[in-house]
């Protein structure tokens, strides 16, 4: 699979390459969990093994990734704080990641409930 080295967000499937944060490389441990994290997607398209993956810590201890670790490299390199949206870009396409909208569907469906209550 073919690796490429990017200035936003923080790492990215596509099935036939992986983005990854170009300063993750200034982070070794987390860089390694992360590339472990992404090579256990599947190869083809996005499927509900991806979603479990995305959505559940199947990892061991050792390869724990923290939300902490992730804000922390997230403050040091504030253009990875695009990985938190549901669509982003990458050469030149426009891509939706579907784990992201299943998370922020129940804040969007309240957000929807307010804006209809005020009419």
């Amino acid at each position: 699979m073919k690796i490429e080295f990017v200035d936003y967000g923080i790492a990215n499937n596509f099935g036939n390459r992986i983005e990854l944060n170009r300063n993750l490389i200034w982070h070794p441990s987390l860089l390694h969990r992360i590339l472990k994290h992404e090579l256990s997607h599947s190869k083809g398209n996005y499927s509900i093994k991806d979603l479990i993956l995305d959505l559940t810590s199947n990892h061991s201890e050792l390869d724990k990734i923290s939300s902490w670790e992730i804000f922390k490299f997230s403050l040091e390199n504030p253009k990875a704080f695009i990985q938190l949206s549901p669509i982003y870009p990458s050469k030149g396409k426009w891509y939706w990641d579907i784990s992201r909208l299943i998370c922020y569907s129940p804040i969007l469906l309240v957000l929807i409930g307010i804006i209809i209550l005020q009419f």
